[in-house]
């Protein structure tokens, strides 16, 4: 907070820049150094060619929706502060969805380690994969779940703070951020609540695939109303 006392009123968030991408390139740089870890956990854990399939094909689906939704924080982060003043809010915003980012990896990591342990319980135990049966999946279910939710809850911070208009410098730029946001919000609202149940129903391995439904809202090109 000393950094916006000390800046003047008119000045943007320029100095959090290089902090946001330096956080963003650790948390991106988290999710490759746990990958291998897991793939060993897989390959030792998988009991037949169909579950190492299957087990990768989900690991590799979670590895890059994370890499995206990390991506697509990272530059609604830069774009937003970019056109808002330099303020206390400014900085409570910064900080806290980088310290949520952070949550990311390790949470992502407990709920695989979880998920391929609990496959080696039940090959153990019956000679075959029963992840979506074994009580202690909700373990994974839990973690995954709250995953989804850590994601929802940066964006609707970034949202929050993006309606400040007082703080807007680039009226067109910030208008369009937040309008943004607000779709973000409301389609994560959506597909959290839709992955648990599919998690609960169908097993906790399927619980990203809601997810996906999140992917073009970052890559596409949405032309919405800017301020003159």
């Amino acid at each position: 907070m000393h950094l916006a006392q000390q800046s003047h009123k008119s000045s943007n968030g320029e100095s959090l820049l290089g902090l946001i991408d330096g956080a963003q390139a650790i948390v991106l740089t988290l999710l490759v150094i746990e990958m291998p870890v897991l793939i060993i956990e897989i390959i030792e854990h998988a009991g037949s060619i169909e579950n190492l399939y299957f087990n990768l094909g989900m690991d590799v689906v979670g590895y890059f929706l994370s890499a995206v939704v990390i991506y697509d924080i990272w530059s609604i982060q830069k774009s937003l502060f970019q056109s808002t003043r330099s303020s206390i809010g400014q900085n409570l915003a910064c900080i806290s969805t980088l310290w949520l980012s952070t949550l990311i990896p390790p949470l992502l990591y407990i709920a695989e380690h979880f998920s391929h342990s609990l496959f080696a319980v039940n090959i153990a135990a019956t000679g075959e994969a029963m992840d979506s049966n074994f009580a202690g999946s909700d373990v994974s279910l839990v973690f995954r779940t709250a995953t989804i939710f850590t994601v929802l809850i940066i964006h609707f911070i970034l949202f929050i703070f993006s309606r400040k208009k007082e703080a807007w410098i680039d009226s067109s730029s910030a208008c369009f951020n937040s309008r943004l946001l607000r779709l973000r919000v409301i389609a994560l609202s959506l597909i959290t609540p839709i992955s648990l149940i599919i998690g609960m129903i169908g097993g906790q391995g399927f619980v990203l695939i809601p997810l996906l439904m999140f992917v073009p809202f970052v890559f596409a090109q949405v032309k919405l109303p800017v301020l003159e």
